[in-house]
C-alpha cells in the first residue's frame, strides 16, 4: 500500500510539473482539496517517502493556487500534528490571512521554523506568533529581541508563552518606565512573588489591588511553611555575625522577642540585631528586611509595620532615629501620614507574597505557584482553541 501511494503521488507530481507555472485550473484546485481530504482522513498512512512526495506535491499545487484555496488548506493543516513541515513553512510565510492559522495553532512548526519566520516577515506575522498556543523560551526571546512594544504586550498577554526568570525580571524593571507593560505583567500567573512585590511599588492603585488579590489564592499552609523556612535560614551556623543571630534565637525560643524588644534594640543602636529580630517576627529572610529598610520612600517599611501591627511610635523611631539620622527630616509628616494610610488588611496580603519571595523558600519548594494559575491557563487555552 505504501509503495502504491508513493507511485501515485509521484505520477501526480510529474503531471503538475508539466503544467505551466501560471496555470490555475479548477481541476488542480479540486485535486489539491481532494489530496488534503485524503491526508486528513488517514494521516498515519503518510510516512517516509509517501509523506515527502505528498509534501512536495502540495507545495507545488499551493504555489499556483488562489489565496482563498491556500487559506482553506492552511486552516485545515494548522490543526494536524502530522502535517508535513515543508508546506507548513511555505504557507506560514504567505500573506497573513493565509499564514495566521498556522502561526497561531500548528503544533508541527519547530522553533527554528518560527524564528526564521520572525526574521523574514513583519509585524502581522509577529503578532500572530505572539498569540501562538504554546511558545518556548527561544521563540519568546526572539520576539522580545524585536524591541516592539505592541509585540511585547501581545506576548505578555499570552499565558502560554514561556519566559526564563531573568527575562521576566528584566521586563518588570523595564515596566517602571514603559508603563504599558505593567498590566500584562501583573496578570501573568507565572510571575514570582518576588517580582510581584517589586511591581507593587510602582504600579497604579488598580494594579496594586490586583496584586493583593493574587495573595488571596495562596494556601495558608504554604505561608506557614515559608515562615518556618525563612526563620530557619536566619540561624544557620557559621554565618557572619553569628553571636547576634544567637542572641536573637535565644530571645525567640524564650518568648522575649516582641515589639518591646525591637524598641530596645533601636534605642541601643543594635541595628544588625534589630534586622535579625525584625526578620524573625515578620517571617522574612534577612535580604527581604534589608530591601524593606533600603526603600527611600519608606512605603515598604510602613507596609511591613502595619502587617505586623507594630505601633506608629516604633515606626517613627526607626525612621527618624535611624534611617533618616543626619539627613533631611522635612519628610516627617508625609512619612507618618503614609503609615496611617496603609490599610492593615492590604499590608498583610502583601506580606504573604514577601514571605514567599526568599531563595530559601523557592529552593525548598520549586512548585510554589498561585492556585489561580491553573484556572487562568485553562481559560487561555479555551480562548485560543475557540
Amino acid at each position: 500500500m505504501a509503495t502504491q501511494l508513493v507511485e501515485l503521488l509521484t505520477l501526480a507530481g510529474a503531471r503538475v510539473k508539466r503544467k505551466s507555472a501560471n496555470a490555475r485550473t479548477g481541476q488542480e484546485v479540486q485535486f489539491l482539496r481532494s489530496l488534503i481530504d485524503i491526508f486528513m482522513a488517514a494521516p498515519e498512512k503518510f510516512h517516509g517517502a509517501a509523506l515527502d512526495e505528498f509534501d512536495g506535491l502540495v507545495c507545488a499545487l499551493c504555489a499556483n493556487a488562489d489565496p482563498e484555496t491556500r487559506q482553506a488548506i492552511g486552516a485545515r493543516l494548522a490543526h494536524s500534528a502530522d502535517a508535513p513541515r515543508r508546506v507548513l513553512k511555505q504557507l506560514a510565510r504567505d500573506d497573513i490571512s493565509i499564514a495566521e492559522s498556522i502561526l497561531r495553532l500548528s503544533p508541527n512548526l519547530k522553533d527554528d521554523d518560527i524564528c526564521a519566520i520572525i526574521r523574514a516577515r513583519g509585524i502581522a506575522h509577529h503578532r500572530a506568533i505572539a498569540n501562538r498556543f504554546d511558545l518556548s523560551y527561544a521563540v519568546s526571546e526572539a520576539l522580545l529581541a524585536l524591541n516592539n512594544e505592541v509585540i511585547t504586550i501581545s506576548l505578555l498577554k499570552n499565558q502560554r508563552a514561556h519566559f526564563r526568570p531573568h527575562v521576566l525580571e528584566a521586563l518588570v524593571d523595564q515596566s517602571r518606565k514603559l508603563t504599558s507593560l505593567q498590566a500584562p505583567l501583573v496578570n501573568r500567573f507565572d510571575l514570582s512573588p518576588a517580582l510581584l512585590t517589586r511591581l507593587y511599588f510602582y504600579v497604579p492603585a488598580a494594579l496594586k489591588s490586583q496584586i493583593l488579590n493574587r495573595s488571596d489564592h495562596l494556601e495558608p499552609a504554604l505561608i506557614d511553611e515559608a515562615i518556618q523556612i525563612n526563620r530557619a535560614s536566619l540561624f544557620h551556623p557559621g554565618q557572619d555575625k553569628e553571636h547576634l543571630r544567637h542572641s536573637v534565637y535565644q530571645r525567640s525560643i524564650q518568648g522575649h522577642l516582641t515589639e518591646v524588644q525591637l524598641r530596645a534594640l533601636i534605642s541601643e543602636r543594635k541595628i544588625d540585631e534589630f534586622i535579625f529580630a525584625f526578620a524573625y517576627l515578620a517571617g522574612l529572610d534577612e535580604d527581604a528586611v534589608k530591601t524593606i529598610l533600603n526603600d527611600s520612600r519608606f512605603e515598604a517599611l510602613a507596609i511591613a509595620c502595619r502587617a505586623l501591627e507594630i505601633h506608629r511610635d516604633l515606626f517613627s523611631r526607626l525612621v527618624f532615629g535611624v534611617l533618616l539620622e543626619g539627613r533631611d527630616k522635612a519628610k516627617a509628616l508625609r512619612i507618618l501620614d503614609l503609615y496611617l494610610k496603609v490599610p492593615p488588611d492590604a499590608a498583610k496580603k502583601l506580606m504573604r507574597l514577601w514571605r514567599l519571595r526568599s531563595k530559601a523558600v523557592q529552593n525548598a519548594n520549586q512548585t510554589i505557584i498561585l492556585d489561580a494559575k491553573a484556572t487562568a491557563t485553562r481559560r487561555s487555552d479555551k480562548r485560543q482553541t475557540a
